[in-house]
């Protein structure tokens, strides 16, 4: 017979105890678990349920006599037993049975076997336990099982930030995202599946005001916007307690966002500015950026006129679009004037002549 050495878990072991989950200690054949109802079960979120060189290092390790920790199951309607974690020791136990030609029904595992008849409790020991292929449970994978934990069930979020082990305040977050999408899809917002994370939890900020929520979702569908371009708005309307405040606010920055993109077209047929795919702040745009820096760098020369522009980005925007007409007005006549230069020097190189050295200035030489 087929000889496996397994051994304690003890971190299922000690979340049995907390949750007070009857369970015992039973050693079954393979072929009595259901490997198919296991492989299915809430604690594969991937398309990828089984990882075939998982199986074969476990194979190797199972062969070589290493111990293993025993796996947990629960009893099925039909007979068999349902794994609750140990998927790919399973496969590596029934591999090595197959190389060694031995029938499943003679090979001989001992498991936990969960007694406790709550389906929360049966549902988590499924979700949380699970080590994402061999490796200790990502936290991005455990929130995901926490969050539906908890929309499932019902569960407070301490009680469930202990058992995936994770903060409380991150939990939160995620839930109030989860709620704002949800608003969001609720209004009807187009391309709202499209706001990712951060923005969606910069958005839930508003939470409390379903109007302006939908109205900033509606302007980060629409042009991409970034977590933190996002924050600078729900800021300002949160600043103003105002309720007809927001359809300003919100109609202020689509108008700046609006002109943001019309300058990056306008400048992209030049062929001056690439546009990316996603506009984050017009406050950001290169060209408008450009234009600021030569603005100030060039404050104290005579050729620039205007005064310099507020500091706040939202008066700034459109005065820096005025600015850059003029600059490029003013540098017209210079840059044709070099343009000149550049070529009567290329005429000159041409020909094999230099330039004259210009007069000496006798008053410098005294």
């Amino acid at each position: 017979m087929l000889e496996i050495a397994w051994g304690p878990d003890l971190r299922l072991e000690s979340q049995m105890q907390q949750l007070g989950c009857p369970f015992d200690i039973r050693t079954i054949p393979l072929s009595r678990v259901d490997l198919e109802w296991t492989k299915n079960n809430q604690a594969r979120l991937g398309d990828i349920r089984v990882h075939e060189h998982l199986v074969e290092d476990y194979a190797v390790g199972l062969q070589n006599k290493d111990t293993f920790p025993r796996t947990a199951v629960i009893p099925l309607t039909t007979g068999k037993f349902g794994g609750v974690s140990g998927l790919h020791r399973f496969y590596g136990v029934r591999k090595v049975a197959q190389d060694d030609n031995t029938l499943p029904s003679r090979v001989r595992i001992p498991v936990y076997v969960i007694l406790d008849q709550r389906e929360w409790v049966r549902e988590l020991l499924i979700r949380s336990p699970n080590r994402h292929h061999g490796q200790r449970q990502p936290a991005d994978e455990a929130l995901r099982h926490c969050l539906q934990m908890i929309a499932d069930h019902k569960r407070p979020v301490d009680e469930m930030a202990l058992h995936f082990q994770l903060k409380p305040s991150v939990i939160q977050t995620a839930l109030d995202a989860e709620r704002a999408r949800g608003l969001l899809a609720a209004a009807n917002v187009d391309h709202y599946e499209q706001i990712g994370l951060p923005t969606m939890r910069e958005l839930a900020r508003l939470y409390d005001q379903p109007n302006a929520l939908v109205k900033v979702g509606h302007l980060c569908a629409t042009f991409g916007l970034s977590a933190k371009a996002t924050h600078d708005i729900i800021r300002e309307i949160l600043a103003d307690t105002r309720k007809a405040s927001v359809a300003r606010i919100v109609k202020r920055y689509e108008t700046l966002f609006t002109k943001s993109l019309e300058v990056q077209d306008a400048s992209e047929e030049k062929g001056k500015v690439v546009r990316t795919k996603t506009v984050t702040n017009p406050f950001t745009n290169p060209l408008l950026a450009f234009v600021r820096a030569l603005d100030r760098g060039n404050a104290g020369n005579a050729f620039v006129t205007l005064p310099l522009v507020s500091e706040n980005p939202k008066l700034e925007f459109e005065a820096l679009e005025e600015r850059w007409k003029y600059i490029c007005k003013r540098f017209k006549p210079m840059m044709a004037l070099a343009k000149k230069q550049v070529a009567a020097n290329k005429t000159s190189s041409a020909m094999g002549t230099s330039r004259k050295a210009p007069p000496s200035n006798p008053k410098l030489m005294k």
